[in-house]
């Protein structure tokens, strides 16, 4: 009957061992498991940030492109003006077709 005693706590002892590594293992993949969460997030704050600054930096040169197509527009408006003054109001081209014509 000792011997079954004995036989007895040794199995106990053997299970609280047991018991006690996979306790520690759980811990471990736990602990790894809330590194990687960190980690992820950490990473997902830094890409939200990249994609905020590449966003700004679209919109200011969206914004450039804009402003600069504009005025080439503008510009080209005013130089159809100025030839055009010039022309009619250089009067000196306008004069010389005049005179060839009624000559």
């Amino acid at each position: 009957m000792e011997r079954m005693v004995q036989d007895h706590e040794q199995r106990i002892i053997s299970l609280e061992k047991s018991y006690s590594d996979m306790q520690q293992k759980m811990q471990s993949v736990e602990t790894g498991q809330l590194r990687i969460e960190k980690t992820l997030l950490e990473e997902g704050k830094e890409q939200k940030q990249l994609i905020n600054k590449q966003r700004e930096e679209q919109d200011q040169l969206f914004r450039e492109l804009v402003t600069h197509t504009l005025s080439i527009k503008q510009n080209n408006n005013m130089q159809v003006w100025k030839l055009l003054g010039a022309v009619v109001g250089g009067g000196g081209i306008l004069y010389f077709v005049i005179e060839q014509l009624m000559k």
